[in-house]
C-alpha cells in the first residue's frame, strides 16, 4: 500500500547537545535523500532530565522548533503513555514514523515518511559531516599546541548515578588505567570534565597523588576543544566522549584515546571512513 507523501518531514530530538548533534547528522542525511521536502528539526526538552538547546547554537527559526514538554510529560498518566506508544507503533508499521536506528532503516524509508523519533546513535558520521555539525554549534577545532602535553578525562556522571537502566564508569576501572599511566606521565596535568565535578573529585581521590588533576564542569565547546587536542583523551559512557573519540580517530596525528570496553561497539558504529588512525584503546 502506498500513501501520498507529506511536504514536511520532522526530525525529533531529545537529550543534550551531543544527542542533538547525532540528530543533526540524520537531518543532513535526509536532506540528501529527500531534496524536495521541507525538513524541520524538532527538539524536545522532556526526558529524565530537562535538556535545552545550547546557548551558542546557530539556528534558522524556519527549520528548527523547540518544544517545552518536560512538565507535560511528567504529568501524563500511564494510560496516556500506553496509548501514545500504541499510536507510535502503528505509525511505524505504516511507514509514517521511523526510529532510524541504522542506515538500513534510512534506506528503507517510504516516500510518505512523516517523522523520525529515535536516538540516532547507530548512524555513521563522516569526517566532513562531523565538522559541519560542529560548526552549527560554533565549535571550531584547531590544532592547539598548549594542550599537546595534557591528559583530558570526560567523566559522565549526573543522572547516570541514579538511573537503573544506565551505568557510569566504575572508578576502579578509571583509577587502574591512571595507575598504569603514572609511570610514564607522573606529575602530568589532567583536566577532568564532569557534570558532577565534586563527586568526580571524591571518586578520583586515590589518583590525585600521581597527577595534578583539575576538576571542572566546563562548557561543551571547551570539552571538545581540549578533548580533541589533548595528548591523551580518556572518555566515558557519554555521547560527548563518543564524538570526541570519533574526531580523534579521523585525525592523522598519533594521539591515544581510551574508551570504556563496553562502548567499543557504539564507537565503531559511528565510524564512516576507512582512513582512520589505530590509536583507540579500551579500558
Amino acid at each position: 500500500m502506498r500513501f501520498p507523501a507529506f511536504r514536511s518531514l520532522y526530525v525529533h530530538s531529545w537529550g543534550g547537545q551531543a544527542s542533538q548533534m547525532l540528530a543533526w547528522n540524520l537531518y543532513f542525511i535526509l536532506q540528501e535523500k529527500f531534496p524536495n521536502r521541507k525538513i524541520t528539526f524538532v527538539h524536545h526538552n522532556s526526558g529524565v532530565t530537562r535538556r535545552e538547546f545550547g546557548s551558542e547554537f546557530k539556528r534558522d527559526n524556519k527549520s528548527v522548533k523547540s518544544i517545552d514538554d518536560y512538565e507535560l510529560e511528567l504529568k501524563r498518566f500511564d494510560i496516556v503513555r500506553k496509548f501514545r506508544r500504541f499510536l507510535s507503533w502503528t505509525f511505524v508499521k505504516l511507514g509514517f514514523v521511523s526510529h532510524c536506528d541504522s542506515l538500513l532503516s534510512v534506506d528503507k524509508m517510504h516516500s510518505w515518511i512523516h517523522s523520525t523519533r529515535g536516538s540516532y546513535n547507530n548512524i555513521p558520521i563522516s569526517r566532513e559531516r562531523l565538522e559541519q555539525i560542529f560548526s552549527l554549534f560554533d565549535i571550531t577545532i584547531k590544532g592547539n599546541s598548549q594542550y599537546s602535553n595534557l591528559i583530558v578525562i570526560h567523566y559522565r556522571l549526573g543522572d547516570l548515578l541514579f538511573l537503573n537502566s544506565k551505568s557510569y564508569v566504575d572508578r576502579t576501572s578509571l583509577t587502574v588505567l591512571l595507575d598504569s599511566l603514572s609511570s610514564s606521565y607522573r606529575g602530568s596535568n589532567i583536566e577532568l570534565f564532569s557534570d558532577s565535578p565534586q563527586i568526580a573529585r571524591d571518586l578520583m581521590e586515590s589518583s590525585q597523588s600521581h597527577f595534578n588533576i583539575n576538576f571542572n564542569q566546563g562548557d561543551i565547546k571547551l570539552i571538545f576543544e581540549k578533548g580533541i587536542n589533548a595528548q591523551i583523551f580518556i572518555g566515558s559512557n557519554s555521547k560527548i566522549s563518543h564524538l570526541i573519540a570519533l574526531h580523534r580517530l579521523y585525525n592523522i596525528e598519533p594521539k591515544v584515546t581510551f574508551m570504556p570496553i563496553n562502548q567499543d561497539v557504539n564507537i565503531w558504529k559511528l565510524v564512516d571512513d576507512t582512513l582512520i588512525n589505530n590509536h583507540l584503546l579500551f579500558y
